[in-house]
């Protein structure tokens, strides 16, 4: 579950080419689920892709789950400034074992190509897929 909605989440920045992206990458991900008939929760599938940016602990259906991914993407968004109760080097064993491979570099890329300029983009980012 946690492996195809990490490979959705970022889809919408693509599809839509827009930074607003989780509702874009959500319906591909249900109607993906659908069509090639993994059998995926789509309730646990959207709230992995849709909630990551949550500030808060999700606390709905697959909460788990979710908050899994929700506390790695905030550690990998903010550069791990942000650990959610992880240490400085839990964070560096999982950096090292999984590589980013220039993804930091494209989401800056693609925030000043979607956005106009990197501040209008980060707050397009912002306003568009922070969850309070």
């Amino acid at each position: 579950m946690v492996e195809t909605a990490l490979v959705y989440h970022d889809t919408g920045l693509w599809t839509a080419h827009d930074l607003a992206y989780l509702g874009p990458s959500e319906e591909i991900a249900l109607r993906e689920n659908e069509d090639l008939s993994p059998g995926l929760n789509p309730d646990i599938l959207t709230g992995t892709i849709h909630w990551p940016h949550n500030i808060a602990a999700y606390s709905g259906h697959g909460a788990d789950i979710v908050n899994s991914v929700r506390k790695g993407d905030w550690i990998d968004a903010t550069g791990s400034m942000v650990r959610k109760r992880l240490t400085k080097q839990q964070v560096a064993q999982v950096e090292a074992a999984i590589p980013i491979f220039g993804f930091d570099a494209v989401r800056r890329m693609l925030t000043k190509e979607l956005g106009g300029n990197a501040f209008l983009g980060s707050l397009r980012v912002v306003r568009g897929v922070l969850k309070l």
